[in-house]
């Protein structure tokens, strides 16, 4: 999507958004950051014009992963939507910038002017989400197209003529330090970790480094401080249970640590084998509580 080009002291690196937590770990290692906990680092320089403004200051490379993830999301004409926003409104923090692609819809942009009818149509579909062909067979296209351009609430921008719509409200669904609900790869189970009135987003399996990072935005030190929510998304009843049972008698990383190796024993052709080893894992667990109970 873009890349950012980051210093740590003597050492640079570019780092390719989006990305995985493996990734972004082994570009820590070339900058020679030992804390991976310490996500803001030094912009050198973007190939993204929208990003431009980065350059000589601290960035979140997780604010820019997330933001390259929703861009990744989107269309050819929500992606000149949203870069004709971040021209025509400046935004000059991450947080402000990852808010702006959940406000897309508050604007149309003109860009084929050939016809009042066809800027016309245009904003029709823009105003109208989830328009369907007959809804526009009695509509005046050419008219609304002169009403618009008359407004004189055009905004000029190199992607064309930017339009907020009339009383559109700017959503700000990032705070600028839990992210949203967003799940842009494919997951077993999804988490909701929640501390206090704070919620983080978990997408099982993932990378340590990744619940850490959670945990961190979240202001705990460990899962224990939290209340987990798990849902199923795509693993059968019994794996979930599972799951289930050793987040509960364990914790997050143990449960985390099973669903790593569900995917690698899957590709080995050697899940039969990791279910017969947990199976014998638990039912010791479970004997040995027995026997602690009894002793007691």
């Amino acid at each position: 999507m873009f890349t950012v080009d980051f210093r740590f002291e003597e050492n640079q690196t570019t780092i390719e958004f989006p990305c995985n937590e493996e990734y972004l770990s082994s570009k820590f290692d070339e900058l020679g950051v030992k804390d991976k906990l310490k996500t803001s680092q030094y912009v050198i320089g973007t190939n993204y014009a929208a990003l431009k403004w980065l350059v000589t200051d601290f960035a979140d490379v997780d604010e820019l992963n997330f933001l390259a993830k929703c861009l990744d999301s989107f269309d050819k004409n929500e992606l000149n939507i949203f870069e004709a926003v971040c021209e025509a409104r400046a935004p000059h923090s991450l947080t402000e910038i990852i808010n702006v692609t959940y406000n897309i819809h508050n604007y149309t942009l003109v860009q084929d002017m050939s016809s009042m009818e066809c800027i016309g149509r245009t904003h029709f579909k823009a105003v109208h989400i989830g328009w369907n062909p007959g809804e526009m067979e009695n509509v005046n296209l050419a008219k609304i197209g002169r009403e618009l351009m008359n407004s004189g609430k055009g905004k000029i921008t190199e992607k064309g003529m930017l339009f907020e719509h009339e009383g559109a409200k700017f959503i700000n669904e990032y705070d600028g330090n839990n992210f949203p609900e967003y799940l842009y790869d494919q997951c077993r189970i999804f988490v909701e970790l929640k501390k206090e009135d704070r919620k983080e987003y978990l997408y099982l399996p993932t990378h340590e480094l990744t619940i850490k990072k959670a945990l961190k935005r979240l202001g705990a030190t460990n899962t224990d401080e939290c209340s987990i929510k798990l849902e199923d998304k795509e693993t059968d009843n019994l794996w979930f249970e599972r799951i289930q049972d050793i987040t509960a008698s364990e914790n997050l990383y143990a449960a985390n640590n099973v669903l790593c190796a569900v995917e690698r024993a899957e590709k080995n052709n050697e899940l039969d084998k990791l279910e017969a080893v947990i199976d014998f894992a638990v039912n010791a667990s479970d004997k040995m509580k027995e026997n602690a109970e009894e002793k007691m």
